[in-house]
């Protein structure tokens, strides 16, 4: 079975619709099997999102300074992308690995990791990849519980 569904996950700087994005990482599996390919990760230059507008909430700060080192570090240390435009078009490369009519995307919730990367895309003047809506894990997971 081909590895269809993207498993998405950011990091921000706000609970905020236009939020900082941080870093992006996705993993491409299947939701029934054990199997996942390589995952994809990249961090955001965070300065040219505040410069152009993304917000930064006060408290999602205090909230990063509470998290472990590796946390912190893993989403603002190491290498960066050059530029947002540069990071978002590595990540619709990640993504064009899989024929549109078969990609699946799938997130914790239904309204916060899909809409803050559709704001980004859109902020950063590039056309949003995906026209489906994202699967949410709260879904499948009543799916399931339905099911058994």
């Amino acid at each position: 079975m081909a590895l269809n569904d993207v498993m998405i996950d950011i990091e921000t700087l706000s609970r905020e619709p236009g939020a900082v994005v941080l870093s992006i990482a996705a993993v491409r599996l299947d939701p029934y099997a054990d199997r996942m390919a390589e995952p994809f990760s990249i961090r955001l230059p965070p300065q040219e999102q505040i410069d152009g507008g993304a917000h930064v909430e006060f408290a999602t700060l205090r909230w990063w300074m509470r998290q472990s080192e590796a946390a912190r570090a893993a989403s603002f240390e190491g290498p960066c992308a050059q530029s947002v435009a540069e990071g978002l078009r590595k990540f619709t490369r990640y993504l064009a690995c899989i024929p549109a009519e078969r990609l699946r995307l799938w997130s914790n919730g239904p309204s916060f990791d899909g809409a803050q990367l559709r704001m980004l895309y859109h902020r950063t003047g590039l056309p949003w990849p995906y026209a489906q809506p994202f699967c949410t894990c709260l879904e499948q997971k009543a799916r399931f519980d339905h099911a058994t």
